[in-house]
């Protein structure tokens, strides 16, 4: 009497794993606090800065809930952040809602649109308002780079973390029903997002990091490079005064008087990117003199000016990275000085969604 039960069971197995739908509808609800580190940003944060930003120059409509009973301007905006007591830069949640589509093994979503809120000091949900998701919102989502700390890629968009679902949520309703457990909410997310099935909406994103990193003097026997870098930059500065002026040079030595330029060190911005080698792609240089920085210097200036380091472009003499250096920041994140020798290591040896947590241990 037991093999029938076993039938049952597998055919219920089956039955439970092919189950498919088709644009039902769901909404998801983000939360500020539970975004993890290790994900390179905060959805909620950035979401709000873009929808705040374009609603004050007036390039979104900003409707009172999906009802869409009327819209809201900036100063309707600011009445509910001074009677709540909450700015809406730091707002708790944001809904997601979309509609969700499982075929096979291939899973789909349509945005439709976002829901801003808050508890206030009293408990209280506040409602800030609705953006439904059309191409114009589209286009502004992809045009909005994220804030990202070392974990994140440096240049990915708010449009590129939607399709790619690349942040914590949870599931509050779906296909028509209101999901109220945490075992309802991970049974509805396993099924859709595992891993044989294949989010059709999802972007490819680059593994980039823009690095900042101080070349100068330092316990290293390729120091002494450091030292012919920064010799060589003088040497072009003391023979183009004007060109050191031109870039706040007047702010630290007077023109009227023949002082030399003394380079104590210069900071580098680069993209580094990583595939089956690293590649580095130097954006712009800050110069130190006495220890006081001049406006950044665009690689394109560099070159217009035709500057030679060791007989090549000072592009190809920073990317050999045979001077000594060190790593002041990554992304939006600032590295002590104590720390820099440790991320240096995780930028090579860790995983690029992992240079915190490598850096935590080490």
């Amino acid at each position: 009497m037991r093999k029938p039960v076993i039938i049952i069971s597998i055919i219920f197995l089956v039955i439970t794993d092919s189950y498919c739908y088709k644009n039902a509808k769901t909404i998801l609800v983000c939360n500020r606090q539970i975004q993890k580190d290790s994900i390179g940003y905060n959805i909620v944060s950035d979401l709000a800065i873009w929808a705040y930003s374009h609603l004050d120059s007036g390039t979104i409509e900003f409707w009172d809930s999906p009802e869409k009973k009327f819209k809201l301007k900036i100063g309707d905006l600011k009445g509910i952040e001074q009677t709540s007591g909450i700015s809406f830069s730091n707002l708790t949640n944001v809904f997601i809602y979309e509609t969700w589509t499982l075929q096979g093994h291939k899973f789909k979503f349509d945005l439709k649109g976002f829901s801003f809120t808050a508890t206030s000091n009293s408990g209280d949900e506040v409602m800030y308002g609705y953006v439904e998701y059309n191409a114009k919102i589209k286009k502004q989502l992809a045009e909005t780079t994220l804030n990202v700390n070392a974990d994140g890629m440096y240049g990915m968009t708010l449009w590129q973390a939607l399709m790619n679902m690349q942040y914590d949520f949870d599931v509050v309703f779906f296909n028509g029903e209101a999901i109220k457990t945490l075992q309802q909410d991970q049974k509805i997310k396993q099924h859709a997002l595992q891993a044989k099935n294949k989010n059709t909406n999802h972007v490819k994103i680059p593994e980039a990091k823009l690095v900042e990193y101080t070349v100068e003097t330092g316990p290293s026997i390729l120091s002494e490079k450091s030292l012919s870098l920064m010799k060589q930059m003088e040497g072009f500065f003391n023979d183009n005064k004007q060109e050191f002026f031109n870039y706040g040079g007047d702010n630290i030595l007077s023109y009227l008087k023949n002082s030399p330029v003394i380079i104590s060190q210069f900071n580098v911005s680069e993209i580094w990117t990583k595939g089956a080698a690293f590649t580095y792609t130097p954006q712009r240089i800050v110069p130190y003199v006495l220890d006081i920085p001049i406006r950044p210097i665009p690689m394109q200036q560099w070159q217009d000016w035709k500057v030679k380091f060791d007989s090549t472009s000072v592009s190809e003499a920073l990317i050999k990275k045979n001077f000594y250096y060190v790593i002041q920041k990554i992304n939006n994140t600032s590295i002590s000085h104590s720390q820099a020798a440790v991320f240096s290591d995780a930028l090579e040896k860790a995983s690029w969604d992992g240079i915190l947590e490598y850096a935590r241990k080490n």
